[in-house]
């Protein structure tokens, strides 16, 4: 998937308050944060609270959908946005939101349709290795058009994401609610630093339709050869963890 001429973010609101200023009418990627806690404080556990929703939630008939995945050195431990090229390694999970008749099918696909109704989504991202502190992580929806696809770090250069969770932060458990129209999204668990290892499960919960599924990852990601630069990095985080 190439890059846009045309950068348009959908739902600004969308996005945590703490990261807005990066979609002011540009898409350059700035440092991400990284905010610490207590890991013995009320961060470190995992409820169910967050399966009940805001309030738009009530009254309606929601599906949740959950998978587990992990971050592994060299092959999905990608980390932030700092460095795209290893970003894009990352986890990459599609969501096919809303009928599939109301789904884009054009080259606009990421332009605003004031037509749509939104669809309330909450997303949760579960560290589940519990015997290790908390990773600084976050997660990143981008939209998509392609059932297949993953998404490379010239996508992420010219899109900004449709949603995400703000800063890093070294929760056991992140969610955030979001509101999207109807068509194909790419969500990206990360951790902050590249190279680091990690197990999880992502859940989404919304208004059928909805189906999730794992994109396959990049083949021989540190043994391409037409990717050395990518292979450079990705000896160097494995040498320095």
């Amino acid at each position: 998937m190439g890059c846009t001429s045309s950068v348009i973010s959908e739902n600004q609101h969308n996005v945590a308050p703490q990261v807005k200023k990066r979609y002011l009418g540009h898409t350059r990627i700035i440092q991400e944060e990284e905010v610490d806690v207590f890991v013995n404080d009320e961060y470190n556990i995992i409820t169910s609270d967050w399966e009940q929703g805001p309030v738009s939630f009530q009254h309606q008939n929601l599906v949740c959908l959950e998978t587990v995945g992990s971050w592994k050195a060299g092959q999905s431990a990608g980390g932030s946005r700092n460095d795209l090229e290893l970003f894009s390694i990352n986890p990459q999970y599609l969501i096919a939101i809303g009928p599939p008749d109301k789904h884009p099918k054009n080259d606009d696909f990421y332009l605003p349709d004031p037509s749509l109704n939104y669809i309330d989504v909450h997303v949760c991202l579960t560290q589940t290795n519990l015997s290790e502190p908390p990773l600084h992580v976050a997660f990143f929806i981008y939209k998509t058009d392609s059932m297949e696809e993953r998404l490379s770090a010239e996508y992420f250069l010219c899109m900004p994401p449709a949603g995400d969770t703000g800063a890093f932060i070294n929760w056991r458990q992140i969610k955030q609610h979001f509101k999207l129209t109807p068509g194909l999204y790419i969500i990206i668990p990360a951790t902050f630093n590249a190279g680091l290892e990690g197990t999880f499960k992502l859940s989404v919960k919304t208004i059928p339709p909805v189906t999730m599924k794992k994109i396959p990852s990049f083949k021989n990601v540190s043994l391409n050869p037409s990717s050395n630069n990518l292979k450079r990095k990705t000896s160097m985080i494995m040498q320095e963890v």
